[in-house]
């Protein structure tokens, strides 16, 4: 068995997590972002219930597999 060894310097390592957490930051405000904006329609009466409840299914499906890679 082989063993790599990737040398780097604390400064890169820090700059891909602050990355990494700013991407995830940016997925977590547009799930909200998202929900809250179908709340709004709900409540100006633009959508129905049931309209409402169906666009967030699918804004639920559609940041579940990004919820589900990081939990």
């Amino acid at each position: 068995m082989s063993v790599i060894r990737i040398e780097t310097d604390n400064k890169s390592v820090q700059k891909v997590e602050t990355k990494c957490i700013e991407v995830e930051l940016l997925k977590e405000y547009d799930a909200y972002l998202s929900l809250k904006i179908v709340e709004k329609l709900y409540e100006s009466q633009l959508i129905t219930a049931e309209e409402k409840q169906q666009l967030n299914n699918k804004i639920i499906e559609h940041f579940t597999p990004y919820y589900l890679s990081i939990i």
